[in-house]
């Protein structure tokens, strides 16, 4: 426990931005930042219901000249005290003191170390006994050629299409705000939901109808249990769901879906969710 005398001590707290699948900004976890008689600390607070997996390089003027805690990993819900420490004397004023001053930070949820469940068969993303057509599958030239889209799925589905969670899990994250459907600059105002799996691995179901939302961060889900609706928001040119699972590393994941064991789903196909 972090001894903490006000009498010497000031705390401010700053929200940091947390890059997701690589698409969106978070701000599931920040920098509290405390002020003592020599030094400032940054203590990196966790506030997800998963591991965060970090990486704090300092910046090349400040090699040498600060302590940089070496853990990778903050456990969900938890806060690694001291991440960063610098002597007061680099800090030129305490009223505007930002931790990019010192480091670069990168993070990403879910933890790196983890190994995924290869064989799991996962639930199609809708109602038993519909079927929705692909109309972009893994690899897909549009937008599914990165390492964090590589193995994602779009279903085209009308908007207020009811979604259903492929997986068991804890919702993570959650973003029914937006209204808006174009280019690439929206392309971080998709509304969404993000599952933690107990592999490690996390679900996201992108391009969700404003206020179509019905869990919420904390919540556990069970698998085919009715979470959303599909719509029409972010970067995108027509209403669908984009499905994707990627591992604490970032990257999307190969996965397949029950009743078609070891099939690689294929634009242009419908697929039905078997009874």
């Amino acid at each position: 426990m972090l001894n903490i005398k006000f009498t010497k001590t000031a705390l401010f707290c700053l929200l940091i931005s947390l890059t997701v699948k690589g698409q969106r900004k978070d701000q599931g976890i920040r920098f509290i930042n405390e002020i003592t008689a020599d030094s400032v600390f940054f203590h990196l607070e966790n506030n997800y219901y998963a591991p965060i997996t970090i990486q704090t390089t300092p910046n090349l003027e400040m090699e040498g000249r600060i302590r940089v805690n070496k853990a990778t990993l903050v456990s969900k819900r938890d806060t690694l005290f001291k991440t960063i420490a610098v002597p007061l004397n680099l800090v030129i004023d305490t009223t505007a003191i930002d931790y990019s001053q010192f480091i670069e930070f990168k993070g990403n949820l879910g933890d790196a170390n983890l190994t995924e469940d290869t064989k799991h068969l996962y639930a199609l993303p809708f109602e038993k006994g519909k079927a929705y057509e692909i109309i972009q599958a893994n690899f897909g030239r549009v937008s599914h050629d990165k390492k964090t889209s590589f193995y994602a799925i779009d279903f085209t589905m009308p908007e207020g299409t009811p979604v259903h969670a492929a997986r068991a899990g804890i919702v993570i994250k959650t973003q029914d705000k937006y209204t808006e459907h174009g280019g690439e600059e929206l392309k971080y105002k998709a509304n969404t939901i993000a599952i933690f799996h107990e592999d490690g691995t996390i679900g996201h179901y992108d391009h969700l109808q404003p206020q179509g939302v019905f869990v919420k961060p904390g919540d556990y889900v069970k698998t085919g249990q009715y979470i959303g609706l599909s719509g029409y928001t972010g970067y995108t040119t027509k209403p669908h769901l984009h499905f994707v699972v990627q591992n604490g590393k970032n990257e999307a994941v190969p996965i397949y879906f029950k009743g078609y064991k070891n099939k690689v789903l294929k634009q242009g196909k419908h697929y039905k969710n078997k009874k």
